[in-house]
């Protein structure tokens, strides 16, 4: 599975076709062609990149991404389009993972914060949320 990077991407998942317009564009650059030269269906391989242009191109999407590649990946998806939606699918699990970590993470602060509260900070602490809870409803 792929690993987020220390640059995690701060957008929403990816789409599919985002995703493509991205690899279009990239590759036209790369190979010096116009992006309506770049068909979908075609395999990846068919453009001629070199290992050069290929490692560059997927150093550029790891940052765009905001996630490393499997190297095998383009092996398993061959064409922009299939590449596209494994990417825009790993893209909303990695999310899902930041997410989850970061829930994790929160939770485990407010817990030991709360850890850390004498009985007394407990009771007012309660106190005053049933106040705002009382003033919220009177006030709905």
């Amino acid at each position: 599975m792929n690993q987020p990077t220390t640059q995690a991407n701060p957008k929403s998942p990816l789409t599919t076709e985002v995703i493509q317009e991205w690899l279009i564009t990239n590759i036209a650059e790369q190979i010096e062609a116009e992006v309506d030269e770049i068909d979908i269906s075609e395999r990846l391989d068919s453009y001629g990149l070199d290992s050069a242009q290929a490692m560059l191109l997927a150093a550029k999407l790891e940052e765009f991404l905001g996630f490393e590649l499997s190297p095998t990946l383009v092996w398993h998806y061959p064409t922009i389009e299939a590449f596209s939606e494994r990417l825009a699918e790993e893209s909303q699990d990695v999310d899902s993972r930041v997410l989850e970590q970061v829930d994790s993470d929160k939770l485990a602060q407010i817990l030991s914060a709360i850890e850390q509260l004498s009985t007394e900070e407990v009771y007012t602490a309660v106190a005053t949320e049933k106040q705002l809870i009382k003033e919220k409803n009177f006030n709905d």
